[in-house]
């Protein structure tokens, strides 16, 4: 018959395997969805800094035709980099705030917040996706940048569901580590 210390100490080893498996198992959640913000980031930046590329080429033959003076030249880059570059700055600020609220302070309520705003972008994204399908089939002269948009449209639309449903789980790790803290307090 085994006695009531063993029982205990195999209790109390067996919570301590879980907790090990626990912790390794969030540890690698943190790891995936730190992976999965420094991909959006990246292909967010490449992908706008291309599409501002494609925009601003449209407008360099009327430049050309008119023979511009080097005044309208600059102006015209100047106005389109200050507006890209504001854009970016307001998305690095809110990428920045997400990262320090939810990874670095195991924060709740910023990270949920950003679980309900993301299916609205993706809305978006899937709208602006089926209405440049629906563009190609139009019979019109089709620019050649024409067939770019549904497969960037479609490349970010994957890339923002496995963020979402990687800060799915981190929220789920967030919020279990908050409800143990509380716990033990």
């Amino acid at each position: 018959m085994r006695s009531r210390n063993y029982d205990r100490e195999f209790t109390e080893n067996r919570r301590n395997r879980i907790q090990i498996r626990k912790t390794k198992n969030n540890k690698k959640i943190r790891e995936i969805w730190l992976t999965s913000f420094i991909t959006v980031i990246l292909v967010s930046f490449f992908l706008s800094n291309f599409w501002l590329l494609i925009k601003t080429s449209k407008e360099w033959p009327t430049l050309i035709e008119k023979q511009a003076n080097a005044y309208d030249i600059a102006m015209f880059f100047t106005i389109h980099l200050i507006n890209h570059t504001f854009n970016q700055f307001i998305g690095i600020i809110g990428a920045l705030m997400l990262y320090y609220f939810s990874y670095k302070k195991s924060g709740t309520k910023f990270l949920l917040l950003n679980l309900i705003l993301m299916p609205i972008s993706m809305l978006v994204l899937l709208a602006g996706l089926f209405g440049a399908i629906f563009l190609m089939y139009v019979p019109a002269k089709i620019p050649a940048t024409q067939y770019l948009t549904p497969v960037t449209l479609f490349f970010s639309l994957l890339i923002t569901i496995y963020f979402w449903v990687n800060c799915l789980r981190l929220y789920k790790v967030n919020k279990a580590k908050k409800t143990e803290k509380e716990n033990a307090e």
